[in-house]
């Protein structure tokens, strides 16, 4: 996938917003988990549909089913997005856990009196 990074973390965003709306079989349930309006939640499907020139859902004024596509996409797309999430687990660890040369420094006097190679 080619484009801007921002482009690239919508892309991700949309996928995140699709399966939300999957697991809950609704806009407006899926908006309330994501802290999003249900407005922008059917918008991110549309473009994340337009991007991949596919049709995820249908949608009725009083439900979501997936399509064909929708439920062959939704277990990859859970996929990459624990990927994605197992990534960010692994820096922050790593970040988190110090490392290095560790440099001490004390008086003559003090070292001479204490056990320091």
């Amino acid at each position: 996938m080619t484009g801007s990074p921002k482009l690239k973390m919508d892309f991700i965003q949309s996928i995140g917003v699709f399966v939300k709306v999957a697991e809950t079989g609704s806009f407006t349930d899926a908006a309330k988990v994501l802290d999003m309006s249900p407005s922008g939640v059917s918008k991110s499907l549309r473009r994340l549909e337009e991007k991949l020139k596919v049709r995820l859902v249908t949608r009725t004024t009083r439900s979501v089913h997936l399509t064909e596509e929708g439920g062959m996409l939704v277990e990859q797309f859970r996929q990459i997005l624990s990927d994605i999430d197992q990534v960010e687990v692994l820096l922050a660890d790593r970040l988190a856990r110090p490392n290095g040369r560790l440099r001490i420094q004390v008086p003559v006097a003090w070292a001479a009196a204490s056990s320091f190679p």
